[in-house]
């Protein structure tokens, strides 16, 4: 799902027909680049990913249009693939921009907790890696076409660490990655 086609409907409706199309023995790729943020009190406190159509007028409104990690979680638990590696891609620094109601002052911190990425591994064989910590920053730099965490993602697959036999290993993607 690119650009607006990245909706909340969307990416919960991808999720159920990667569920149903896939088995035990299926082997699930899931690269999410957007922006993840918590509400850190009151009432809609929790974790969100923010699709495109993601609305932030208030915590209520962001809580409504907005992924929760619970709705994140049900999705990839719902996949049976033994073999899951799940990439986020998803914007620490930023925020997503000023509210529609200028009266509204909205804390929401940007970026997911250990916590959060540690739930969603629960299982055999599945892997979920990050751009950047809870504390750090994801960057694309000025007129890139992508992430500084993208780039050298596909510069690992496309050569950067294949091993021998031709395989491409997780671990050795992270390897490569993380010190860039």
């Amino acid at each position: 799902l690119l650009d607006s086609k990245a909706t909340k409907a969307n990416i919960l409706q991808a999720f159920t027909e990667l569920a149903n199309k896939s088995g035990k023995d299926s082997s699930v790729f899931i690269y999410i680049s957007s922006h993840g943020g918590q509400i850190q009190n009151g009432a809609y406190a929790g974790e969100y990913l923010l699709p495109v159509d993601a609305v932030y007028q208030d915590d209520e409104t962001l809580a409504d249009t907005a992924i929760s990690s619970e709705e994140i979680t049900q999705g990839l638990r719902s996949i049976s693939a033994r073999k899951l590696v799940v990439v986020f891609d998803c914007c620490h620094s930023g925020g997503i921009g000023q509210p529609k109601n200028a009266t509204y002052s909205p804390e929401l911190k940007a970026g997911f907790t250990n916590d959060f990425y540690k739930s969603l591994a629960v299982g055999s064989g599945r892997v979920i890696i990050a751009s950047s910590r809870p504390d750090e920053y994801s960057w694309i730099m000025p007129g890139a076409k992508n992430s500084l965490f993208t780039h050298y993602f596909l510069e690992g697959l496309s050569g950067g660490v294949t091993a021998p036999g031709g395989f491409i290993r997780i671990f050795d993607v992270f390897d490569y990655i993380q010190p860039r």
